[in-house]
């Protein structure tokens, strides 16, 4: 969904970095939470994982929000984590380098970042997913944590980190 092209149905309610959190005029109960990565597909890093967590932590006390409906901007839903970031990358709000040795670095990380969706099954709105292009990796993970998934004929769904051994 492009939200430029919102024909003024959605008004801001919140904003983060990576993310826009909306509610309808018309029906102030729905929220329209927005993945905002369009120039990288909505790729899942470190600032929009915090964001994310944000973003949930303020759902959880928004009781005036009956409904929330996930979606991506651009021309795809999400692609999943992104592999630009070094996956060592750390923050003074996330210091994964206290770890003594990189596997457990990356292991923190990657459990910090998994505790996203256990984040979203807690908020008390049931939500929507409206899919459109592509879900893969990270992307599909929401879509599954999502009570609810409407997406385009044309979608794909991809579940990137199982690789089948030969």
């Amino acid at each position: 969904m492009n939200m430029e092209k919102n024909n003024g149905v959605w008004e801001e309610w919140k904003n983060w970095e990576t993310l826009l959190l909306q509610t309808h005029k018309t029906f102030p109960e729905i929220g329209l939470l927005t993945l905002n990565r369009p120039d990288n597909a909505n790729s899942v890093n470190l600032q929009m994982i915090s964001d994310l967590y944000d973003c949930f932590e303020f759902m959880e006390t928004a009781y005036d929000c009956r409904v929330l409906i996930f979606n991506g901007s651009g021309k795809m839903f999400c692609a999943g984590l992104d592999l630009f970031e070094d996956p060592l990358k750390s923050t003074a709000e996330h210091d994964f380098n206290n770890f003594p040795d990189t596997p457990k670095q990356i292991f923190q990380r990657q459990k910090h970042s998994s505790e996203i969706i256990v984040k979203l099954r807690r908020i008390p709105q049931p939500v929507a997913a409206a899919v459109h292009h592509a879900a893969a990796g990270f992307g599909m993970a929401f879509t599954n944590a999502c009570d609810i998934v409407v997406a385009s004929r044309k979608t794909k769904f991809l579940n990137s980190f199982i690789k089948t051994l030969k």
